[in-house]
């Protein structure tokens, strides 16, 4: 009874919020205001239409939207304000903003307006806020240094533990036990936002969607210092050096590690943790029932974190001792020790749930691979000399298994009997009850990563990954792994049923493995997570209502800004885009050759193709009046074809390509180049063309200066050219230093100049030079630009996104991007704001869905835990009209 007792401050405010919404029998208090007169205004009625779906939302549990919808209900009509106020006041207080709350409470009760049912709400609502208020200035007067002795830090493991307890539970499938024992931690120590989402979790495995809602948002107000917002699917943690795994014993789970991060994906590929540990990640392994997660550091020391809090435990005891940095971390079966070997020479055998020393095994050279026997009482490690070395874990005896042949040990897996080792030239198999018989040689093949489990061994050389099994020998090839970058990490799951693989793009997959004899395979279908693709050509249309992207992974992205929408078609090898004055056609430049795309068409229906180009295709631009296409190409040359009949009618043959970029001027009379050779203006009707050897050799880009009736040279010394070349002056008229490079140019209709810098930064200049705004994308560096006819600029960048910016922002306003993760040939955008704020498109948007996550501390969740909040129908329109997302209507 006193769990049951600690949950009825979460579930109280919902009766008083619906009681507020309806009134509650008391006093109509929505009524004609005594100063107005007259028919209502438009903003009243749109207020009352609010007021009238707040009883619908709160049935739903939807608190925050709301709560939303009667601020704005009030914005819109101050006159009739009172009537907001009663399950407004409780809604606040039910979400834990709990000062907005005591706030409003005050208001009402010094008004005459506020009726009894506002009156009731205001003074349950104060209670409530004040309840809270103090459970955080609690929580915060000890955050800094917390004492075990302290009953503050008491009541927090007490709630840690039953957080444990309840996730343990959901993994055993009672979501009733589990919903009791999260809501029980909530009450035992607050804030703790995890355990309100996870009880909602529980609550939707249940069938109970609206309370589920309601704890959700309860959640996202829970802990100021901690937002609930949402993330994009992403692959492995970022690794210079190459990164780390690790499966849990029931292959439910397994960790990645990287540079500064360890990342905690389920079995379907769905990220639960990401855990930052502020250096590299050397080695991984989780130990006690899976309930830890020990990690080898850059630095040195080994840190113990939960495995479901993602909250650092303790570090082991011997990580500060000169020589030990540890590379290698491996757990017994039993999840009770775990070994620990390095750069020291030595193996380390230690309880991670305690603090004692561990005892030290002696190796005479540093440590590369450890195994463990299938009982735990047997541990086998090889050193940098190939040395093989048997212990028995219990007495701490050592046996000599002599030397391994072959080159470095890649790794090592016990067979029963015997020890099963890779080299990076071979197989072998070493007899434990006969150490001193020379080893059995099982194969001859290059091996540059290897990992057992399960009775098998998974190797990868080069682009070829193979599984093997030990019993019969048997093995089976993989797909080729040279996409992506190449095969950096690999690690086989408990069953060798799945491998998981890290590739040098950060790419993540789960490839279907053979199982052991003793484990046949389960049928599995290959998963993958990365970073979108990369982009190889961006063009906004005149219009500014269409934008594309092609990618190096062979697609083209056509994105609608009016409606919002998004559409795909393959062209592989493509590497420039350009539309049409009219925004209807795309043309796309590919190997020899140039389509033309109907937007408006079935992009199923084959593109027009034009008169085969010479070489690859470089750059393209129509002509103003759209009747003439020129590309560029690295013959080198430049043709321009007829648009109308699609053919070859003009072609300049150049030095040196290719040919970076090619403009119309704006009576389509002659061309800008930028080639290696230089900058050259061509006439192409009277066939002359000029080179402006001042200008200088490689420039990056040109365009033309409609303002000043010049041109605009992006030089490769890093510098911005201006000027309008003559006879008498062939040379800039103005020179501008660009530190960091200018990479690529854009004109806006005003005449400014749009510059993306080398330090992934865009300026907007003056037709002087004169800075005007500066806008910066750290994450990504720009590749190309456009300015859409709103004012925008757009930006196509090396992350494979089209980046909006737009004044007074100095940073992105929108983000647009496909999702990853999805089935082969499934299309799906991501249209991201500031402030986290989303909004999906495309066939598959509802699979997009499935994929995301919310952030929370180290944990990552569904993304309906805060869609609530950050879904935005419309949100591309509204970033480009230069509004903020956070003022939608709700």
């Amino acid at each position: 009874m006193q769990g049951l007792r600690r949950v009825v401050p979460l579930a109280l405010p919902l009766a008083l919020v619906l009681a507020a919404a309806c009134g509650d029998g008391g006093p109509p208090v929505w009524a004609p205001s005594p100063y107005l007169s007259g028919p209502p205004t438009a903003g009243c009625l749109r207020a009352r239409e609010l007021l009238a779906r707040a009883p619908g939302l709160l049935g739903e549990g939807r608190i925050d939207r709301a709560a939303r919808a009667l601020q704005r209900a009030e914005d819109l009509c101050p006159s009739e304000a009172p009537a907001t106020w009663g399950p407004r006041v409780t809604a606040l207080a039910a979400l834990g903003r709990s000062a907005e709350a005591l706030q409003l409470a005050d208001r009402i009760e010094r008004s005459d307006r506020a009726g009894d049912a506002a009156r009731a709400a205001a003074t349950a609502a104060r209670a409530l806020a004040e309840e809270h208020g103090h459970a955080v200035a609690e929580t915060g007067s000890r955050r800094d240094d917390p004492e075990l002795f302290d009953p503050r830090e008491q009541k927090r493991r007490a709630a840690a533990h039953r957080f444990r307890e309840g996730a343990r539970a959901m993994r055993a499938g009672d979501a009733a036990a589990a919903k009791r024992l999260f809501l029980d931690a909530w009450t035992t120590w607050h804030p703790n936002p995890r355990a309100l989402v996870e009880a909602g979790l529980a609550a939707r495995a249940l069938g109970e969607r609206a309370e589920a809602q309601r704890l959700w948002d309860r959640a996202a107000y829970d802990d100021a210092t901690t937002a609930l917002r949402p993330e994009l699917p992403a692959g492995a943690p970022r690794a210079l050096g190459g990164a780390v795994m690790a499966w849990a014993p029931g292959g439910a789970r397994f960790a990645v590690g990287g540079d500064e991060e360890i990342a905690v994906f389920d079995a379907e590929l769905h990220p639960l943790l990401r855990i930052p540990t502020g250096e590299a990640v050397a080695a991984l392994a989780f130990a006690a029932g899976e309930g830890l997660l020990v990690a080898a550091l850059g630095g040195g020391r080994v840190r113990v974190y939960d495995a479901v809090l993602g909250a650092t435990v303790r570090d082991a005891p011997s990580a500060t001792t000169p020589g030990a940095t540890t590379r290698l971390v491996t757990a017994s079966p039993d999840g009770r020790v775990v070994a620990l070997a390095g750069d020291g020479g030595s193996v380390r055998l230690w309880d991670p749930t305690t603090v004692a020393p561990p005892p030290v095994l002696r190796s005479p050279r540093p440590v590369i691979a450890l195994a463990w026997s299938s009982d735990g009482a047997r541990l086998a490690w090889a050193d940098d000399a190939e040395r093989l070395t048997l212990a028995d874990a219990r007495a701490g005896t050592l046996t000599a298994l002599g030397r391994a042949r072959g080159g470095p040990v890649r790794g090592l897996g016990f067979d029963g009997a015997s020890l099963v080792v890779v080299t990076a030239t071979a197989r072998a198999r070493f007899d434990l009850e006969h150490p001193r018989r020379p080893p059995r040689v099982l194969a001859r093949a290059r091996a540059d990563l290897a990992s057992f489990d399960g009775g098998a061994v998974a190797t990868q050389a080069g682009a070829e990954t193979a599984v093997t099994d030990l019993a019969s020998g048997d093995t089976s090839s993989l797909s080729s792994t040279a996409a992506h970058g190449g095969l950096v990490a690999l690690a086989l799951a408990p069953g060798a049923h799945v491998l998981a693989a890290v590739y040098g793009d950060r790419s993540l997959a789960l490839l279907p493995a053979r199982g052991s004899a003793q484990s046949p395979a389960m049928p599995v279908e290959r998963r993958e997570l990365g970073r979108p693709a990369r982009l190889a050509a961006f063009a906004v249309a005149p219009t500014g209502k269409v934008l594309a992207a092609a990618s190096e992974d062979g697609r083209v992205l056509v994105w609608d800004t009016e409606p919002v929408g998004l559409r795909a078609f393959a062209a592989p090898g493509a590497r420039a885009l350009a539309f049409t004055p009219d925004g209807r056609t795309l043309a796309v430049g590919r190997e020899r050759r140039v389509e033309l795309r109907d937007l408006a068409a079935d992009p199923r229906i084959p593109a027009l193709e034009l008169e085969r180009s010479a070489g690859r295709v470089e750059s393209l631009a129509f002509s103003v009046d759209g009747a003439r296409l020129a590309a560029g190409t690295d013959a080198p040359s430049v043709q321009i074809f007829d648009a109308a009949t699609r053919t070859l009618a003009r072609e300049l043959r150049l030095e040196s390509g290719p040919a970076r970029a090619v403009r119309f001027s704006l009576d389509g009379r002659a061309l800008l180049l930028a080639t290696r050779e230089g900058v050259v203006l061509w006439a192409p009707d009277t066939h002359q063309a000029s080179r402006f050897l001042a200008y200088g050799a490689e420039p990056r880009d040109v365009i033309f200066a409609p303002e000043s009736g010049g041109m605009a040279v992006a030089d490769k010394r890093g510098l911005l050219l201006l000027g309008k070349p003559t006879e008498t002056v062939p040379g800039p008229t103005l020179t501008i230093s660009v530190a960091s490079q200018a990479v690529a140019l854009a004109v806006a209709r005003n005449g400014s100049l749009v510059i993306a810098e080398g330090d992934r930064s865009i300026t907007v200049r003056t037709p002087t030079g004169k800075v005007i705004q500066r806008f910066r994308e750290p994450d990504a560096a720009v590749r190309a630009l456009a300015v859409l006819p709103q004012g925008a600029v757009a930006a196509g960048c090396d992350d494979g996104a089209i980046h909006l910016f737009n004044a007074p922002a100095s940073g992105p306003v929108a983000i647009l991007e496909s999702a990853v993760g999805l089935h082969p040939g499934a299309l799906a955008g991501v249209i991201r704001g500031a402030g986290g704020y989303l909004e999906l498109v495309g066939p598959d948007a509802a699979s997009a869905r499935e994929l995301l996550r919310c952030r929370l501390g180290p944990a990552l969740y569904p993304f309906e835990v805060c869609a609530d909040h950050y879904l935005v129908p419309g949100l591309l329109p509204m970033v480009l009209a230069g509004h903020d997302p956070a003022e939608a209507e709700p």
